[in-house]
């Protein structure tokens, strides 16, 4: 692995092709900044970031089983835009687009200029397009990756001070990746020339600035304890056991059986239709392959490749075999945590180091059978930027306005539309500013209203929470002043979804906290797919 080391970019280039590369992702994703799309990632961090701005406290005040860095950040956004849907997707596509720059920087870390914009134009065409999805997995990146950079590119130990620092970072963002770096960071470090445990003690130290800082933020509040409970206990002892999800194998085989079978119908209705559908099918079918099917297999053969360069002491410069074994490193460990929930969407938040490792292997490939490398690369660039210009194309639709307090947001399906506008007005007239509890899984929604969530639980999804949060939350709606209940069941999608779940008792257990939680209330409205309740007198 002795390809040609990447010309070094000047200050210039690094400054006029980051603005470009920020400005190209910004772009691609502003067609979603308004699409009304129900999720409980994206209502999970808008009703935090409201209750930060309300005085309230992570872990003692509400529920939640992650790092709080992402809430804070949209909450400052909040207080200085006001709370409004505009502010929230503003965030979230900055955070996005950051983020596809430090890809970017990464690809020019490794491989000259024009191979270097391969691996942020596969984001920009695919992982970008998860919008406004899991946001804290994308924010852990951007200091992750940048902690990569600096402790491969700055040679004085001192210098770890900063790589630590953007780890200790990373953990306040996202627990598994945060962990992923300090080892990739570790690695990195011992396995440099020249004053390895100096090095690693600067590292440790940049790292523990943030830790020390928000450990004796929790002890000062009070909340070390829950903190453990939820972010720690919580996820070990809880999540996999219901969310786990086995790695599909036989991805590629199904997009391969629907393109076959596809084939069959050459030409219906129209050719033109037909050929527009293959080409999307072949589309997606490759960027499965190459993100996620072929992952494992083609990252071990990377890993054995690199192993075999470094044990025949093949030329390749300190700082690009230093960031690709973090690289790998980080890959590794953080595909060990994405196992416990394995589906192609987790995958995606792999992406921003796998692209860069990837299309370098396809350049080393090049400086040994140019033809070869050259092909593969363009194939690769066609694939995603052809199924990017279909992800792109998909916001079109999102055109029925729904009018919200705050903001409006619109659906691909009038008729959806019609029914949620509907839903809206309800909620806004008799919730906004009282108390009202949604669940499963339904925090944007109460978000968007204006109401106030009485609970210390966003989501309460059954057969996912203990006993004592089912009761906290029921003992809390009883006490909060006529509190509303809304409910939608997220029943049908638990077969394919939670395959560890029965989806027949999920069912069961579902209905059984609706009639739970609504004990002693009166229906308001059914809308849609919706059910509302309040307590209290009716019509009071």
């Amino acid at each position: 692995m002795d390809s040609q080391a990447p010309d070094k970019p000047t200050l210039s280039e690094l400054l006029k092709g980051s603005a470009l590369v920020f400005v190209v992702q910004f772009l691609a994703i502003w067609p979603s900044h308004a699409a009304y799309l129900v999720l409980q990632d994206e209502g999970n961090m808008l009703e935090w970031a409201s209750r930060l701005n309300q005085g309230q406290l992570p872990y003692r005040d509400f529920f939640m089983r992650f790092m709080p860095a992402t809430p804070f950040g949209l909450r400052f956004f909040f207080l200085a835009l006001g709370e409004q849907i505009w502010v929230a997707r503003l965030y979230f596509m900055l955070s996005l687009s950051l983020l596809c720059v430090v890809v970017w920087l990464v690809s020019r870390c490794l491989m000259p200029r024009w191979w270097s914009i391969v691996p942020p134009l596969m984001f920009v065409a695919v992982g970008g397009q998860m919008f406004p999805m899991a946001v804290f997995h994308w924010d852990a990146s951007i200091p992750a990756l940048l902690a990569l950079i600096c402790s491969a590119y700055f040679t004085e130990p001192r210098q770890q001070l900063l790589a630590g620092g953007l780890a200790g970072l990373t953990v306040l963002y996202l627990q598994p990746r945060g962990v992923a770096v300090c080892l990739a960071l570790a690695v990195m470090v011992l396995a440099a020339e020249g004053a390895r445990f100096k090095r690693l003690a600067y590292l440790v130290g940049g790292a523990a600035v943030p830790g020390v800082l928000f450990v004796g933020w929790m002890l000062w509040r009070g909340i070390f304890g829950d903190f453990w409970s939820q972010a720690i206990l919580f996820n070990v002892l809880e999540y996999k056991a219901v969310q786990g999800y086995p790695f599909d194998w036989g991805l590629a085989t199904n997009h391969f059986q629907t393109l076959a079978s596809g084939l069959s119908q050459f030409g219906n209705p129209t050719l033109w239709g037909w050929l527009v559908w293959f080409v999307r099918a072949l589309a997606f079918a490759g960027v499965d392959l190459v993100k996620y099917t072929g992952f494992f297999p083609v990252l071990v053969v990377f890993t054995g490749v690199f192993a075999v360069s470094l044990r025949r002491n093949e030329e390749l410069a300190a700082s690009t075999r230093s960031l690709l074994l973090g690289l790998l490193v980080l890959l590794w460990v953080s595909a060990y945590f994405a196992l416990a929930r394995a589906t192609r969407y987790h995958f995606n938040f792999l992406t921003v180091a796998w692209y860069p490792v990837l299309i370098y292997l396809v350049y080393w490939l090049q400086s040994l059978y140019p033809r070869l490398g050259r092909g593969l690369a363009a194939c690769v660039a066609v694939v995603f930027l052809t199924h990017g210009i279909d992800n792109v194309i998909g916001w079109g639709p999102y055109r029925y306005p729904i009018v919200f307090p705050r903001g409006t947001l619109y659906a691909t399906n009038p008729q959806l539309a019609r029914a949620t506008q509907r839903l809206s007005d309800v909620l806004t007239e008799q919730f906004q500013g009282q108390n009202l509890f949604a669940f499963p899984e339904l925090p944007q929604l109460i978000w968007l209203v204006g109401a106030h969530n009485p609970t210390d639980f966003e989501s309460l999804v059954p057969l996912y929470y203990p006993e004592e949060a089912l009761q906290k939350a029921e003992r809390q709606i009883r006490a909060a002043d006529r509190c509303g209940v809304l409910f939608l069941s997220t029943a049908p999608s638990v077969r394919g979804e939670y395959p560890n779940m029965d989806p027949d008792l999920y069912q069961k257990e579902e209905a059984k906290l609706l009639e739970r939680l609504t004990k002693g209330a009166h229906k308001v409205a059914e809308i849609w797919y919706y059910r509302l309740y309040r307590f209290g007198p009716e019509g009071g």
